[in-house]
């Protein structure tokens, strides 16, 4: 008969799984969205900021949470049950390599951020320099076209 443990064990690993097949479908998904986002190469569309966003949210909250209750869930209850070759040491350093990519991935979207108000804040100075020549620029314009018409007999 089986104890406890060994029944939490099953159920917990029956859980995961389901996890995993869920995660699984979503991670395909973002992967044919980011797909088309790289091939754009540059070509921004709306999809490009909702799929970097929506992959970010599902890295850090979804997957992060999953892999986690892993380590301090999962992996301890299995480790007398590991036997030759203690594979849980390798899944642990792949979750730690996992979260340190994650991270490099918002720190990335992060910098991108950053660019894009750099962008915005130079279009802005631009923007009202421009203005000002412009403005600056049709009144002198204006004159011309007055003495125009006064010489051309508008009236």
């Amino acid at each position: 008969m089986a104890s406890l443990d060994e029944d939490r064990i099953r159920d917990l690993i029956g859980d995961f799984r389901k996890d995993h097949a869920e995660l699984l479908r979503k991670v395909e998904g973002l992967e044919q969205v980011l797909t088309r986002v790289a091939e754009a190469r540059g070509q921004a569309s709306a999809e490009t900021g909702r799929a970097l966003g929506e992959t970010a949210a599902f890295f850090q909250g979804e997957f992060l949470t999953h892999s986690r209750d892993e380590d301090l869930v999962l992996f301890p209850l299995l480790q007398p049950y590991e036997g030759a070759g203690h594979p849980l040491p390798d899944l642990l350093s792949e979750h730690r390599a996992l979260r340190q990519q994650i991270e490099a991935f918002v720190c990335a979207l992060g910098d991108v951020a950053l660019r894009g108000l750099r962008v915005a804040q130079l279009l802005h100075r631009h923007i009202e320099r421009e203005e000002s020549i412009l403005v600056r620029l049709a009144e002198q314009v204006r004159p011309a076209e007055e003495n125009q018409e006064a010489i051309g007999g508008g009236g």
